[in-house]
Order: C-alpha cells, then sequence, then structure tokens
C-alpha cells in the first residue's frame, strides 16, 4: 500500500518535480498546435482559411467525445503499477505518432490529412494529459498544497510553451514552417525521456475499487449526475469559456501582431515568448491570492485582471519592442490562473463527489474538465477562422488587407475573448465548494476509512 498525504502535508518537491517533467514536450502538443499550425497549414501548406478552421473543429469535437470515454476506461482500470502510469506509457507511442504526422506533413497534405493526423495527436495527448491531471488528484488531499501542486504543473507548461516557442527566436528561424519542424523534432526527441522518468519516480497511490467494475451505462449516469453536481458543473461552464478566451488570443496572435501592429515574424514569436514569461511569473501570485481569498475567488480576480489588460494592452499602437515586451509580460500574468486553479477546484469536487456516492469519479472528472477545455478552444478557432473570413482578412499578404479588414481582426482579437472571460467570472460567484466545506469533508472521508489508497 502507498501511504497517501493527510490533509496537513505537503507533497514532497521530488515528488512534483517527476510528476511535472512530462508537461515540458507535451506543452507542445498544446497551444503551439493553436498558435502555429492553423498558420502553418493555411500558408505553408496551402490549405484554405475555412477548410482550416472546419478540420481543427472537427479534430477537437471528436476529441471531446472521446475524453469522458477515456475517463471511464481509466477509473475501471486496476493494475498493480497503478492505472495512471499504466495509461501515461498507453498514451507515448500515439501522442509520438500524431506529432509526428502533424508536424511533418508531405507535400500533397489535404484536409483529411489535416483531420487524421489531428485526430491521432489529440487522442494521444488526450490520454496523457488526463492520466497526469487525474494522477495529481492522488497525490494530495489538502486543499492549498493542491493549489502549490497544480501550481508547479502549470508553471512547468508554460516553461514547456517557453521552450517550444524560444527555439525558433534562439535559431533566428523567419519561416513559420522552419519553425513548426523544429517544435516537432523537439517534442519527439524529449516526449518518451520525460513520461519514462515519470512514470519510474512518482509515487501511485493503489486504487480503490468502488469503479473497478463500472459498465458504459454506469458511466453514462456517472456522467449525468456530475453535470448536475453544483460544484462540478460551475467548475465545467468556467472552464469552457475560460479556454475560450485564451484560444481566441491564441488562434490570432500571430496574425493580429504581424499584419494590424506590423511586427516581424521574429518580433512576433518573441512577444509571444514574453507573454508567457509573464504566465510563469504570475502563477506564484495566483498561488499566493488563492491562499489569502480561497481559489475559486483568485479565479475571480484573474478573469478581471485579464479583461482589463487585454481591452487596453491591445487597442494600443505598435510600440517599440522593449515597451511591447513589457506589455506582453504583464499581459500574460493571469495566463496560468484559470488552467491550474480549475483543476485545484476539481481535485476538492472529487473529493465530494466520493463522500456523496462512493465512487472514485477521479479520471472521469478530470476527463470532463478536459472535454470542457478543449470545447472551448475548438470553438475559438472555429469562431476566429471564420470571422478572418467574414471580415476579409487574408493571411498570406499583408499588403492585401484594407484597413476594415485589420480592424475587424483586432475587434476579435479583443472583445471575444474578454466578453469570455467576463461571463467565467459569473459562473464562479457564490460557488458553495469553499475551503471550510473542503475541510469538513475531507474529515469525513478520513472518519469514514474512504481515501485513494487501499
Amino acid at each position: 500500500m502507498v501511504r497517501t498525504l493527510s490533509a496537513s502535508e505537503k507533497t514532497p518537491a521530488a515528488t512534483i518535480l517527476a510528476y511535472i517533467l512530462p508537461c515540458l514536450p507535451i506543452a507542445a502538443m498544446g497551444l503551439p498546435i493553436v498558435v502555429y499550425l492553423p498558420n502553418f497549414y493555411a500558408n505553408t501548406v496551402g490549405l484554405a482559411l475555412p477548410v482550416v478552421g472546419f478540420a481543427f473543429m472537427m479534430a477537437r469535437t471528436l476529441d471531446i467525445v472521446i475524453d469522458p470515454l477515456l475517463g471511464g476506461l481509466m477509473d475501471r482500470t486496476q493494475v498493480k503499477m497503478g492505472r495512471f502510469r499504466l495509461w501515461m506509457l498507453i498514451g507515448l507511442p500515439i501522442t509520438f505518432t500524431g506529432a509526428a504526422l502533424l508536424f511533418f506533413p508531405p507535400k500533397s497534405a489535404g484536409a483529411a490529412y489535416l483531420i487524421a493526423a489531428l485526430i491521432v495527436s489529440y487522442v494521444g495527448y488526450s490520454i496523457n494529459v488526463l492520466a497526469q491531471g487525474a494522477w495529481g488528484a492522488t497525490l494530495s488531499k489538502s486543499y492549498h498544497d493542491r493549489s502549490r501542486l497544480y501550481g508547479w504543473w502549470q508553471a512547468a507548461n508554460i516553461a514547456g510553451l517557453l521552450l517550444v516557442l524560444l527555439l525558433p527566436v534562439a535559431l533566428g528561424l523567419k519561416g513559420s514552417a522552419d519553425a513548426v519542424r523544429v517544435m516537432g523534432m523537439w517534442l519527439l526527441v524529449s516526449l518518451p525521456v520525460t513520461i519514462g522518468l515519470m512514470t519510474l519516480f512518482t509515487p501511485e497511490p493503489t486504487k480503490s475499487a468502488t469503479s473497478a467494475h463500472r459498465s458504459v451505462f454506469e458511466t453514462v449516469r456517472a456522467v449525468s449526475y456530475l453535470l448536475r453536481h453544483g460544484a462540478v458543473a460551475r467548475i465545467l461552464a468556467a472552464d469552457l469559456l475560460l479556454g475560450l478566451a485564451p484560444g481566441v488570443t491564441g488562434a490570432l496572435f500571430l496574425f493580429f501582431f504581424r499584419a494590424a501592429r506590423h511586427y516581424s515574424s521574429l518580433e512576433s514569436n518573441a512577444l509571444l515568448l514574453f507573454y508567457f514569461v509573464g504566465g510563469i511569473l504570475g502563477a506564484p501570485l495566483w498561488v499566493r491570492l488563492s491562499r489569502r481569498i480561497g481559489k475559486h475567488r483568485a479565479l475571480i480576480a484573474s478573469c478581471g485582471f485579464y479583461v482589463v489588460v487585454q481591452s487596453t494592452t491591445m487597442l494600443m499602437p505598435k510600440m517599440p519592442m522593449l515597451a511591447a515586451a513589457l506589455a506582453l509580460v504583464v499581459a500574460g500574468l493571469s495566463y496560468a490562473a484559470s488552467l491550474f486553479l480549475l483543476r485545484a477546484l476539481m481535485a476538492d469536487a472529487v473529493d465530494e463527489v466520493r463522500l456523496e456516492t462512493g465512487r472514485d469519479d477521479t479520471a472521469l472528472m478530470f476527463a470532463l474538465l478536459g472535454s470542457t477545455n478543449k470545447l472551448g478552444y475548438a470553438i475559438a478557432v472555429g469562431l476566429t477562422f471564420v470571422g478572418l473570413d467574414r471580415v476579409g482578412f487574408h493571411p498570406g499578404d499583408a499588403a492585401a488587407n484594407s484597413a476594415a479588414a485589420l480592424n475587424g481582426l483586432t475587434m476579435l482579437y479583443i472583445i471575444l475573448p474578454a466578453l469570455a472571460a467576463t461571463l467565467g467570472a459569473l459562473v464562479l460567484f457564490r460557488y458553495p465548494l469553499t475551503e471550510a466545506r473542503h475541510d469538513d469533508i475531507r474529515k469525513a472521508l478520513d472518519s469514514a476509512g474512504i481515501d485513494h489508497a487501499e
């Protein structure tokens, strides 16, 4: 039996380090796919904007359906090595194959190839991200230590983004095609190494048998229950909206700074890098704020910060690179907040559901969280690329864009994310699962002998 931490203990630093290592390559399968690959397939491969938008939305939609099925399978998995350890290893070759297809397409690649490559990539990515995220919920029981653990998880994700985004800048690559290939090579080299180290050195508590023999029908009933659960429903709604906001900015970032603000490709890549530097700097600030006012209130505050900074900074005209870099660092301070605080909140909700039902729905609940986030990104890519087409924006020829097209691009970049973040904050008002409520839940679980370990 693997001992789980008490509510007052902290997850050891060595455990956190091993746990977060795969974030470094997996990050290259996240936002860079939204930021670089649509642009790459539109400009370099030569697919039409609506076709690219449709392909990404189609693949993401199928991926969203798969997540709950994967979660149900993980919760039914019972092996001596640990269910999440096993699933991390299952996901590795799938993610590897998908990345090879997606980042290194043949010259003849069309819409069908792009959709197929995205589906394989997203399935592997979903397995690894879901297994890792749910695994983290078993490593700590404490309300605040979960913020710390997922805060480090998110910092590692941003560090992975910085690494993969730094490569083209450091190598002085001016074309998006070369940048995409370098990112793909980094991913293929680092993915097996980091997942191997994680599965070797991260402890996994023995899974309880409460969900081991659940049927598909019972999984559907569990999903229905979770969608009606007060805390879970609010977390999922917030996650959908707060996935939509960065999804829009991510899909439009390079278009906006190259065409509307007239920075070079190299400068735009560097500004994206500074944005994620702000994300790393901001992560400990939101962890600290969550300790003072609670996780959901800190998340609401981060939404307010995002709306104000997003609306004001991006309305400014082109600035010198140093001023623009500082502005992007400030804009990025709120980037990490929703990504790790929502997972910390979901880990708390796992405890509440266990107390109410006696079931271990850890993977299923994190799968639903992954689905809503992906749905937000899918809607974002679809909306933005159709919107760009409607306003007459031409991605491959900056000189061909009229003032109206550039104004349309700017409004899409500013208004949609601000609106989504505002709605996301409103969803979290009167959130019921506070620190005091979670302390009561932990006491009840401990008294009843219900834990992550057998």
